[in-house]
C-alpha cells in the first residue's frame, strides 16, 4: 500500500533522550539502536505473561514508549481493513483499532505457532503493519480449519519503488507463526481490533444484506416455507466456527447476550440472517454431564471453579440455572435408562470445542473428589411450527 514518506518517522524510548528513525530509509546502525531499546517480548500462557526465547525471540516496545506519524484513518487503511475482514457480513459495522505494540525481529528472531490473547470480549482481530526495512525471512503463516496462507512481507516490499507498507489483518482465533528472520530487521506495529459498542453494532446491522447474506437468507427461507420442515416446531443448533473471549468473574454466572454482538465470520452471518427472518436466535452454553450421558444447555456461561456439588451437573443446572437436557452424548443410547430430554435440539453443524471452557469442582459421592465440567458455546435457533410461522410472515 503506497504511503506518503512522512508517515515512516518513528520516535521511541523510555526516557530522555528519545530515539528517532525514519523506517523508509533507516541504516542498519539506526535499526540496531532501535532493537537495543526494545524489551524481550513475552507471550500469554494460562492468563500469564511468559518469557521463553525458545518459543518467541523478538524485541518489543509497548504503545506508551513509541509514536509514529502513520495514521490508520488518514491513510484509508481502516476502511480497507473493515471491508476486508467483514466482507460478506456487516461491512458497515463500526470497529476501532488500538495501537498495541512495536516489534523488532532481528537476525535469529521468530515466534512459533500461537493465537493472539483477546484483550476484551469485543476484541475480534489483529492488524500487523510491516515497514519497508530490508530483511529476509520472517514470513507470517496463518492457519485456520485446515487451511494455510503465507504472508511474506520481505518479498512483497523488496522490489517496491514508492514508499509502501505491507499489512495483514486476521481474526484472533487464527493460528499464526513468524518464521526465522535470516538477515536484516523486520519492524512491525500491531493494532488490536475491536467491535464498537453493542448500540453502534445494532445501528450498523440495519444496513441492507450483502449478496452472500441474501443468498443464505433465501435458502433458509425456502426451508421455512416447506410444510414438512419442523412442522410442529423445534430447535436448530449450530456449533460456532470462531473462538471468542469469555470474561469469567466467578462461578455464579455470566450472560451471553453481550457476546452475541461480537460474532464474526459465518457466525455473524447466521445471527444476522436469523434476525432478518425474525427467528429467535441466541447463544447458549451446552455442558456435558458424563455421569448421566446427557447434554444440558443454559442461557448463560457458568464457571464451576470452586463449586461443591452433591448431585450430577444436569440436576444442578436444571435446578439453579434453568438448564434443559437437549441431547444425549454421542456414545449414549436412550435405551440405557438415561434422563429424559426437556427439549430436543437438531444439530445442523456439530458442536465445536473452539469455545470450550473446562472448570473443576468438588463432587461428593462416597467421598469428595475433583471432577471436571466441560461447556461449549453454541448458537440455537427456535423455529415455530409451520402454521405459526406462516401466520407470522403474513
Amino acid at each position: 500500500m503506497p504511503i506518503p514518506g512522512g508517515n515512516f518517522v518513528l520516535y521511541y524510548g523510555k526516557g530522555y533522550p528519545a530515539g528517532r528513525v525514519n523506517l523508509l530509509n533507516a541504516s542498519n546502525k539506526k535499526l540496531e539502536y532501535l532493537a537495543r531499546a526494545c524489551d524481550p517480548a513475552t507471550f500469554g500462557v494460562a492468563r500469564k505473561d511468559v518469557l521463553d526465547e525458545t518459543y518467541r525471540k523478538v524485541g518489543k516496545l509497548d504503545a506508551a514508549h513509541f509514536a509514529i506519524q502513520f495514521d490508520l484513518e488518514r491513510s484509508g487503511l481502516a476502511g480497507v481493513i473493515r471491508s476486508g475482514l467483514l466482507e460478506g457480513h456487516d461491512e458497515k459495522k463500526a470497529i476501532s483499532a488500538e495501537l498495541y505494540k512495536l516489534n523488532v525481529y532481528g537476525k535469529g528472531s521468530f515466534f512459533k505457532a500461537h493465537k493472539d490473547t483477546p484483550r476484551s470480549k469485543t476484541m475480534f482481530g489483529s492488524l500487523v503493519i510491516v515497514f519497508p526495512t530490508p530483511h529476509e525471512g520472517g514470513a507470517l503463516s496463518l492457519r485456520h480449519n485446515g487451511d494455510e496462507w503465507v504472508f511474506d512481507s520481505s518479498k512483497i516490499l523488496a522490489d517496491e519503488q514508492e514508499p509502501r507498507i505491507a499489512y495483514i489483518a486476521f481474526y484472533s482465533d487464527v493460528e499464526h507463526e513468524v518464521a526465522l528472520v535470516t538477515s536484516g530487521y523486520r519492524v512491525t506495529i500491531t493494532y488490536n481490533l475491536y467491535f464498537a459498542s453493542p448500540l453502534a453494532a445494532e445501528v450498523a446491522a440495519a444496513h441492507p444484506l450483502s449478496a452472500y447474506e441474501s443468498d443464505f437468507k433465501s435458502v433458509f427461507q425456502a426451508l421455512l416455507d416447506e410444510p414438512t420442515f419442523l412442522a410442529d416446531g423445534g430447535h436448530l443448533g449450530f456449533g460456532l466456527r470462531h473462538q471468542y473471549p469469555i470474561p469469567w468473574t466467578d462461578y455464579e454466572s455470566h450472560s451471553l447476550v453481550d457476546l452475541a454482538h461480537c460474532l464474526k465470520g459465518s457466525d455473524a452471518v447466521l445471527m444476522k440472517v436469523c434476525r432478518e427472518l425474525r427467528l429467535d436466535a441466541s447463544l447458549k452454553m451446552a455442558f456435558e454431564d458424563r455421569m448421566r450421558s446427557v447434554v444440558v444447555m443454559c442461557n448463560r456461561a457458568i464457571n464451576f471453579d470452586g463449586a461443591y456439588l452433591e448431585e450430577p451437573i444436569s440436576y444442578f443446572l436444571r435446578a439453579n440455572y434453568g438448564g434443559k437436557n437437549v441431547s444425549y452424548l454421542d456414545y449414549s443410547s436412550p435405551g440405557l435408562g438415561l434422563e429424559t430430554l426437556d427439549m430436543e435440539v437438531c444439530w445442523v453443524t456439530e458442536r465445536t470445542n473452539f469455545n470450550r471452557v473446562e472448570s473443576t469442582y468438588i463432587a461428593y459421592g462416597n467421598e469428595p473428589c475433583v471432577e471436571y465440567a466441560y461447556g461449549d458455546i453454541c448458537l440455537v435457533v427456535q423455529v415455530e411450527g409451520f402454521g405459526s410461522r406462516v401466520r407470522a410472515a403474513m
